[in-house]
């Protein structure tokens, strides 16, 4: 029995559907082939489960001519692995799955990564002018598909509501950390770290501005920008502040970074800095970056959201701070350092994605019989 999971955007090895879906899958049901398509990875893991399969199908910039032409060689793979359940993570993917549906019996399960409506109508990746249309136009695929797909998973509770035509079909699985042990080593100290997409969408830029007026005041300051960087003008505006700017690292840029690299970067940091826009595209989500800082007891300076307060304030995980105040940075950075961060000996086993995978191996049991 062949299982297909594909995404458009993220490695064959993304942290999502191959560490986390693709694996608690494997190793749970060795009798059936997972095989997982996606982007070329630079690093693939050295281990693996035997049923587990990679087809780096992609590689390609995010806004490439070559991405029309992603759903045909999906379709093409679909017909030659035969499987008899796909789950699709990027929306361009359900067409090619619904038309293979046409000619034989397929499971669809669509892995709601992102509220691809919203990313497009309430962030500037594209021109104001093509906002509406390219984001109706998803919501229409969406639709359209909407009666093929057996099940959603949806990553984040918010979209629940957003989306409430998958209402009746979905299951939240909260994208949250798996397991690690914390190992206890010295953290480098007045270092921040930005990890993740490298976009100004994401508040790269108000990173650095906010570093350098601290840098400024305190020389010891040290900035690590970890990550992928999808848009040539966010890229070349990047390089310009790299030779400006010798307190900042870069790790990555133009190449994805391994999530165990990014994780190590984090573990050694003294404050993780998540200097969101909060708009109508994030204002709902947890980051699975506070998953992953709580796991690893990094402290977070993140941009102020009401919906973030109770995880930040549990633990506590951080600090909400105003990355475009420049004129209190020395107040903020002073008040930051004097808290005392991850009070409580024990983490929330609510945390960890190994209570998702309960879940997900109780709904799979169902969609397979």
């Amino acid at each position: 029995m062949n299982i297909v999971l594909a995404s458009i955007l993220k490695p064959v090895d993304d942290v999502r559907l191959y560490h986390k879906i693709g694996l608690s899958l494997a190793n749970h049901f060795p009798e059936q082939n997972f095989h997982f398509i996606g982007f070329a990875s630079n690093s693939l893991p050295t281990s693996k489960p035997s049923n587990a399969h990679f087809h780096p199908l992609y590689r390609f910039r995010r806004l490439s001519i070559k991405r029309l032409f992603a759903g045909v060689r999906f379709f093409r793979k679909l017909w030659q692995l035969k499987p008899t359940t796909v789950v699709v993570a990027t929306f361009e993917l359900l067409l090619p799955v619904y038309v293979y549906s046409w000619f034989r019996k397929v499971n669809i399960i669509y892995d709601v990564q992102e509220n691809y409506y919203s990313n497009i109508r309430y962030t500037q990746v594209f021109p104001a002018f093509l906002r509406w249309p390219l984001a109706t136009s998803i919501r229409m695929i969406e639709r359209i598909c909407h009666h093929q797909i057996s099940q959603y998973l949806l990553a984040e509770t918010c979209y629940y509501e957003e989306m409430p035509f998958m209402q009746k079909k979905a299951l939240v699985l909260a994208n949250k950390v798996k397991k690690i042990s914390i190992v206890h080593q010295p953290r480098q100290k007045n270092q921040l770290v930005y990890s993740g997409t490298i976009s100004s969408d994401y508040g790269v830029f108000r990173t650095i501005d906010w570093a350098t007026q601290l840098h400024q005041i305190n020389s010891q300051i040290t900035l690590v920008i970890v990550g992928f960087c999808p848009n040539p003008k966010d890229w070349e505006q990047l390089q310009h502040c790299l030779k400006q700017y010798s307190f900042i690292r870069l790790i990555g840029g133009q190449q994805t970074v391994p999530h165990a690299q990014v994780m190590q970067e984090l573990r050694q940091a003294t404050f993780a800095v998540m200097p969101y826009y909060v708009n109508k595209s994030v204002a709902g989500r947890i980051p699975t970056k506070f998953y992953e800082c709580a796991a690893l007891q990094t402290p977070i300076l993140v941009q102020q959201n009401p919906a973030w307060k109770t995880f930040i304030d549990t633990y506590p995980a951080g600090r909400f701070i105003d990355f475009d105040d420049l004129a209190n940075v020395t107040t903020i950075w002073e008040s930051v350092q004097q808290t005392t961060y991850y009070q409580k000996h024990s983490l929330d086993e609510d945390i960890y994605w190994e209570n998702e995978a309960t879940n997900l191996l109780a709904l799979w049991k169902t969609i397979q019989h």
